[in-house]
């Protein structure tokens, strides 16, 4: 049962939180600076471009970046090929629903934060209890990349909101609802398939359940679901990369042509990509080649 205090003080949160997201949230998209605007027409373009195709069978459910007049109707040729695609379907819904306003753009990632709050106070209080849970939460919501970044049309709020589910699914399975454990590999799979991050979560979290299994038991447990998840992550971003012609592109590089492939080159394959593209995301970005 939920203390109705606790319950209260998370409504706060969750209100605060909101009134920082919802300050100019039909702000005009013209300021570029620090990731904040640019990023979000970026996704509307491509938003666009799913939208006049069938997105499901012929836009392979992924971030298409072009499309050509075809008999029978446009066809998608190009599909954005930086980052895994998941955040095409949530993106993809939602303008479907809301239409392409700078407020609409903006309230899809503030939704998936503020639901990424609340899974996180179900997480902290399954462990340490309501109190713990709402001053946790607090300062949570109040972190300024929070209220920054947590408005951003991008893959980062995606990524969070999946790590808050598989937080609250390995508590609720410790404390012995083995119901959560199979809530546990949709997390891996939904943090994998939404960015390059999540490969290194679900790679991070298998090798520490490895080396605590053996003293755990509901860890030992949720190991063989790790792998799984990691598996099954893996294969749809591979498969995906199979379906589409994913076009290495940024908000910089955008609205550069595509150049055009050199006689006689083999396409890179699926898997090739999704490597390319970690390596590029990980070593360019942080090291000495420097990323887009």
């Amino acid at each position: 049962m939920i203390n109705d205090r606790w319950r209260w003080a998370l409504l706060a949160i969750l209100v605060a939180q909101s009134f920082a997201f919802g300050l100019k949230l039909k702000h005009g998209f013209y300021d570029g600076s620090q990731h904040l605007n640019w990023s979000t027409p970026f996704w509307m373009l491509k938003a666009q471009e799913m939208h006049r195709v069938d997105f499901w069978t012929d836009g392979a459910a992924g971030v298409v970046s072009r499309t050509v007049e075809a008999p029978g109707g446009r066809r998608a040729v190009e599909w954005y090929g930086s980052h895994p695609q998941l955040i095409a379907v949530p993106l993809y819904l939602w303008t479907k629903l809301f239409g392409f306003a700078e407020w609409s753009a903006r309230s899809l990632p503030i939704f998936m934060t503020l639901l990424t709050t609340v899974l996180l106070w179900l997480a902290a209080r399954e462990r340490h209890g309501e109190r713990f849970a709402t001053i946790f939460s607090g300062c949570w919501a109040a972190l300024p990349i929070i209220i920054v970044y947590g408005r951003s049309l991008e893959h980062e709020p995606l990524v969070m909101m999946f790590a808050a589910l598989g937080a609250l699914a390995q508590e609720k399975h410790n404390a012995g609802d083995a119901r959560w454990r199979w809530v546990w590999p949709v997390a891996m799979v939904g943090m994998m398939w939404s960015d390059w991050s999540g490969f290194v979560f679900v790679g991070l979290l298998f090798l520490a359940q490895l080396a605590y299994a053996s003293a755990h038991r509901p860890t030992r447990e949720l190991l063989p679901l790790t792998f799984a998840g990691g598996v099954a992550g893996l294969a749809i971003v591979v498969g995906q990369g199979i379906l589409t012609k994913p076009v290495a592109e940024t908000a910089s590089t955008a609205a550069a042509p595509s150049a055009p492939a050199l006689a006689g080159e083999a396409p890179p394959s699926a898997l090739r990509n999704v490597l390319q593209g970690f390596w590029n995301q990980y070593y360019n970005r942080s090291g000495r080649a420097g990323g887009a």
